[in-house]
């Protein structure tokens, strides 16, 4: 009967009474949000303002982070973004100036930077080229900067053959072809110099060798749209203009060494097998060529002459005259080392040919010790020697 009574005095439920408000429901907090909304998947747990759906991401998902070239590359550091500004700096504002002088300042300090906005494989190149410059520049931070040179230059190389992978267009032949100067200036700064290939004797002309095998490879690959890239927003490094000149007597005196050369090569015939020949004679006679085009060439030309120097020769040459080098061939060695003197002669106008003559005429000599064709290296050997 109590019971009875009490579950007549008994108020009925909160929620039965009509204009009374829902009891509340117990909820658990969390440290990463709330536990029953990651439940209902309502509130995404790792929602970062700079990810995929975050409010500054783009339409296309892209984060909108203003220059990621400064710190996008999950290999950087975060504090490496300093190092990149100084090595932007210093590239704008000195290593432009030492590359090419004259009308193509301002493509080297402002049109190429901004394609390297777009192309970060560029942008990497251009600090790679800074850094080599610094430690060209620095040798009591040599180190350093060399450490800060091969890193960009690795990031920069691993973008570069992901776009080599790919068509090149109208839209990526400029920034391309610009990284591809730019790697073998930065090949030429640091080979002659490399202390862990000190261990061989000729390890100089291996190290210009394999530049020259980079500058046939992608010569090769951009020579269908070198027409585009001279009509394009670099189309001034290929204008004419006055610079670095060389002596005409040296000029004169090369052009009569080479021809002789080439005219005991012919007389010879000292190979049996044809192929060899063939190429030892077609880089002979494209050596002549070049050389005859900068004998030849106004005062008021000179850009001819750079690009001349550094890649026409070596993107003729076929991979065969390249091998004979790495083989050895008393021939080949001579016919490179003649080359050799334009970039001796080429050190007193530019940094990044520095250091080379006497590396290479060390590796002349001992390749050509024991060979009955020495004295026809004797006078570039001596060129090479000189001081620098």
């Amino acid at each position: 009967m109590v019971e009875s009574e009490n579950s007549l005095i008994q108020p009925p439920p909160v929620q039965t009474i009509p204009g009374w408000p829902r009891k509340r429901i117990g909820f658990r907090k969390s440290r990463n949000g709330c536990l029953r909304c990651k439940k209902r998947k309502t509130c995404p747990p790792s929602q970062s303002p700079l990810g995929d759906s975050g409010p500054l991401a783009s339409p296309t998902g892209t984060p909108l982070v203003p220059f990621p070239f400064l710190s996008a590359d999950p290999a950087d550091a975060p504090e490496c973004w300093l190092s990149n500004a100084e090595l932007i700096f210093h590239y704008t504002n000195v290593t432009c100036r030492s590359i090419l002088s004259g009308h193509a300042v301002t493509t080297y300090q402002v049109v190429i930077p901004r394609e390297g906005l777009s192309h970060p494989y560029l942008m990497r190149m251009i600090m790679a080229l800074s850094s080599f410059h610094l430690a060209y520049l620095n040798k009591d931070k040599r180190p350093h900067y060399l450490a800060l040179a091969n890193k960009q230059q690795s990031l920069a190389i691993r973008g570069l053959r992901g776009t080599l992978g790919q068509a090149v267009t109208r839209q990526n032949c400029h920034a391309l072809w610009v990284s591809s100067i730019f790697l073998v200036i930065s090949k030429f700064a640091f080979s002659p110099n490399c202390e862990h290939h000190q261990d061989s004797c000729c390890s100089a002309l291996l190290n210009l060798v394999d530049i020259f095998s980079v500058i046939n490879g992608m010569m090769a690959i951009m020579r269908s749209s070198l027409d585009l890239i001279r009509t394009g927003p670099l189309q001034a490094i290929f204008s004419q203009r006055r610079g670095f000149q060389y002596a005409r007597g040296d000029l004169q005196q090369l052009l009569r060494r080479v021809s002789d050369l080439d005219g005991v090569v012919k007389s010879m015939g000292l190979d049996s097998d044809p192929f060899v020949q063939l190429a030892l004679t077609s880089a002979l006679e494209r050596l002549i060529s070049c050389i005859a085009d900068l004998d030849k060439s106004p005062a008021s030309e000179s850009c001819s002459m750079d690009i001349k120097i550094l890649f026409i020769w070596p993107s003729e040459v076929s991979q065969a005259f390249f091998d004979l080098v790495r083989a050895r061939h008393p021939l080949a060695v001579i016919i490179l080392s003649h080359y050799c003197c334009l970039i001796r002669w080429s050190s007193s106008a530019y940094w990044f040919c520095r250091g080379w003559g006497r590396p290479l005429a060390d590796c002349v000599m001992s390749i050509l010790e024991d060979s009955d064709l020495a004295h026809l290296a004797e006078w570039s050997v001596k060129v090479m020697s000189g001081d620098e």
